[in-house]
């Protein structure tokens, strides 16, 4: 059953990565120590779209850095966390991962996509019970938000993780 789940995971994850970058991002820590930094929106989306496609031609080392760049830009919007956080999750790093998704929890305790990410990626590590506990959590956020493609994910790692303890993989 772990197939079911790693196929959940391939459905939002791209193929392909070049080399992992060995150390959590030190800019998105420097951000929100700061606490004070000029939001710059037009910057961060633009650093996202670079790095999204420098992540697909695996330039992995240049996408994580603009993916700083991005947080750094625009420290309280959550798309540059999401993009760094699942680049992690492509290169199988999954504490990097972790902590890059619940910074966002600092500026948007209520994200339910968020937690879904936090709980995809205590699911690879093999964290089931953790793992379900945030898929839980994304869902009912998700419910209230009325954010059906969030529930609908959240709602499908669930049955995977309900399905992989089933069989007892």
């Amino acid at each position: 059953m772990k197939a079911l789940f790693y196929g959940l995971v391939m459905m939002f994850l791209l193929s392909g990565c070049g080399k992992a970058q060995n150390e959590v991002s030190e800019v998105k820590q420097e951000v929100l120590a700061s606490g004070t930094v000029a939001e710059d929106p037009a910057r961060s989306e633009k650093m996202i779209v670079e790095g999204s496609a420098l992540l697909n031609k695996g330039y992995v080392p240049a996408a994580l850095k603009a993916f700083d760049e991005a947080i750094k830009a625009s420290p309280e919007d959550p798309r540059g966390y999401i993009a760094l956080g699942e680049t992690y999750l492509r290169l199988k790093k999954m504490d990097p991962a972790i902590e890059t998704f619940k910074m966002i929890l600092n500026f948007s305790p209520e994200n339910a996509e968020a937690y879904y990410l936090i709980g995809m990626a205590h699911g690879l590590k093999g964290e089931r019970d953790i793992a379900a506990q945030y898929a839980q959590k994304s869902m009912l956020l998700a419910q209230n938000q009325k954010n059906e493609e969030i529930f609908i994910k959240s709602a499908a790692m669930l049955k995977s993780l309900a399905d992989a303890q089933a069989v007892g993989n």
